[in-house]
């Protein structure tokens, strides 16, 4: 095409979060020379709109609940930005784009499911929506494929209908590096210790607690103390997982768990840490902004969550040369090769958590083939540029189109 595609993304807010950061990273990504991007916040802009700064406008709706003029004032941006494609992201902005879209006959609607906000299945009400919403979008995609077939089978949508686009990382910011010393000092991390992190919102989908019950467990039987009578899972750790024995008891070493993000559960955290008698073991961190630095000062990565779309935070773990430890759900599992770029257990099994976090606390050379294999696999797969390129694709295929 002659001209610039111009592109209006519909998110609900540029706050600190996964698809956010990709919506960020994705207009950075693609050539200037082909697209241009303007971003309209449904709540309110937010602090990582100065990742943007020159390469898209940002126009806030301030939308309230069920507020019925949303759809009116998106449909006004609309018409003042007049752009060929109108993106919006998960199900909160898919209703009132499509609304103003309809109302304005300008752009072409591409959805895209990035993750979910709870575990429940949808409501038969939301699935019908859902149907009737897809008739008038012109592509719909997700960020895995996991997360396409079951947005489809819930929804009562033929997966095919749903093209799959992978996240992608910066590998150059996000890369092993040689500052782990000072930053765990910088942190008040131990030297010696084998720190677990993870990095995300402290949401109830992420199952945190799970996290803190395997950490207290190791806790309990580090330091050469052997097996706590407290710890009901400390006679049963040795087993095996992804392939390999884990360590024994005998075999322990001092471990700290590190979660860094904000979010409505840390208050409850805090308080289990304390209940399992480990709050000197477990450190939060709040939101950073130099978390490839943090990740670089991790031994291991963990993700607990009942349910993914495509981690960001996996990606960038991988990208650092962590191994990754996460729960077998939504897109982990094809990012995480189990065995051989980290481990892969079943969500809520606090006993398959602890005997994984065994083996690679207990065992530096696995911890390193796995970080090794994890930067290779983002490397080859998972880079920014790899993102942009398929959307860039999906973009000028739907912009050349006819109606």
């Amino acid at each position: 095409m002659a001209t610039r595609i111009r592109i209006l993304h519909v998110i609900p807010s540029l706050d600190v979060g996964g698809m956010e950061n990709g919506v960020v990273n994705l207009i950075n990504a693609l050539p200037a020379e082909r697209f241009e991007h303007h971003v309209a916040c449904l709540l309110h802009s937010g602090p990582l709109a100065a990742r943007i700064h020159g390469r898209a406008g940002v126009t806030e709706l301030h939308a309230g609940r069920h507020d019925p003029g949303t759809a009116l004032r998106l449909a006004r941006t609309i018409l003042r930005y007049r752009p060929h494609l109108v993106h919006a992201r998960n199900w909160s902005c898919w209703p009132d784009a499509a609304a103003a879209c309809a109302m304005t006959g300008v752009g072409r609607l591409i959805w895209g499911i990035h993750g979910w906000t709870t575990d429940r299945r949808m409501p038969w009400t939301r699935a019908l929506a859902c149907r009737q919403l897809a008739r008038s979008t012109r592509q719909l995609y997700a960020v895995c494929r996991d997360a396409a077939q079951r947005f489809a089978d819930e929804a009562g949508l033929p997966v095919g209908r749903f093209e799959v686009l992978y996240n992608g990382v910066d590998a150059v910011r996000f890369a092993p590096g040689t500052d782990r010393a000072t930053t765990r000092a910088a942190l008040g991390l131990s030297a010696e210790a084998c720190v677990i992190g993870t990095v995300g919102r402290l949401d109830p989908i992420k199952n945190y607690e799970m996290l803190i019950e395997a950490a207290a467990h190791l806790c309990h039987t580090s330091n050469g103390g052997g097996p706590s009578e407290t710890d009901p899972l400390a006679h049963d750790v040795g087993g095996t997982v992804g392939g390999g024995r884990a360590g024994v008891a005998g075999g322990a070493v001092a471990t700290e768990l590190v979660f860094v993000g904000e979010g409505p559960e840390e208050a409850k955290l805090r308080a289990l840490a304390g209940r399992r008698g480990v709050a000197d073991h477990v450190r939060f961190l709040g939101r950073r902004d130099d978390i490839p630095r943090v990740l670089r000062a991790f031994d291991v990565f963990a993700l607990t969550s009942r349910r993914e779309g495509m981690s960001n935070a996996i990606l960038e773990a991988m990208a650092c040369g962590l191994p990754v430890l996460a729960t077998r759900t939504g897109g982990n599992a094809e990012l995480v090769v189990d065995g051989e770029t980290g481990l892969l257990i079943e969500s809520g099994r606090v006993e398959s958590l602890v005997r994984a976090l065994r083996m690679l606390t207990s065992r530096a050379d696995l911890r390193e083939a796995m970080g090794t294999a994890g930067r290779r696999r983002i490397e080859s797969l998972f880079t920014i540029g790899r993102m942009a390129e398929a959307y860039a694709e999906m973009y000028e295929r739907i912009a050349r189109s006819r109606r």
